[in-house]
């Protein structure tokens, strides 16, 4: 199901994130659900490994949770959708900002406790669900409906607590192996179709010279 995102098309196209290096967007929310908000020190951990390895960080969201980002792009869908689009790969949680990513076919690596990621991600070997094996999770689905809020069944949020940077980090270094093995096949197959529409080309074409003769 397609999902609409009220977004100038010329802004967005216009837009180009001032940095020639490669960078992640992150996305920490909040969104207000215990359930789907991880603790910013957590990303930040994240963050922080990610730019010893070179990487640069941009920062999008309605306000800065990390402590260092390199650039921070604060309630703006235009840049936003902008930055996902020319960006490297996503980390983040469950939000708007990381639908924008899976519709550009970004690799990535996501935050989930109470909503099953089943429900929102379509290309898991791409954006790949980062969980907490606590019993509870997933329970916005099984409790009571219609549910427009969120409020957790425990003193805190374990399903988000317990998710770690480790566990964050390595998921994305997978989405990003998966990312770099889908191009290469498509550069192979574009390849391969090239050759096969060459080699159909050279076949319609008589050769004048090797015809008999009609005397």
């Amino acid at each position: 199901r397609m999902i609409e995102i009220s977004a100038d098309r010329e802004a967005v196209a216009s837009f180009t994130v001032p940095t020639m290096g490669d960078y992640i967007v992150m996305h920490a929310g909040p969104t207000g659900w215990p359930g789907r908000d991880i603790p910013p020190e957590v990303l930040d951990a994240v963050a922080f490994r990610l730019q010893q390895e070179g990487y640069l960080i941009v920062e999008v969201g309605m306000k800065q949770n990390l402590s260092n980002p390199d650039i921070m792009i604060m309630s703006n869908m235009d840049r936003t959708i902008a930055a996902i689009r020319g960006c490297t790969g996503f980390i983040g949680i469950d939000s708007s900002p990381m639908h924008i990513a899976q519709a550009y076919l970004k690799p990535g690596a996501v935050a989930f406790g109470c909503i099953n990621p089943d429900c929102r991600i379509i290309h898991t070997h791409l954006i790949r669900p980062v969980e907490a094996g606590v019993g509870c999770k997933h329970c916005h689905h099984w409790r009571t409906s219609p549910r427009t809020f969120s409020d957790c069944i425990r003193e805190k949020p374990e399903c988000m607590e317990r998710i770690t940077a480790d566990m964050i980090y390595n998921e994305f270094i997978k989405a990003l192996e998966v990312k770099m093995y889908l191009s290469e096949t498509h550069k192979i197959r574009e390849k391969a179709l090239e050759d096969r529409k060459s080699t159909r080309l050279n076949s319609s074409h008589t050769d004048i010279s090797r015809m008999p003769s009609s005397a």
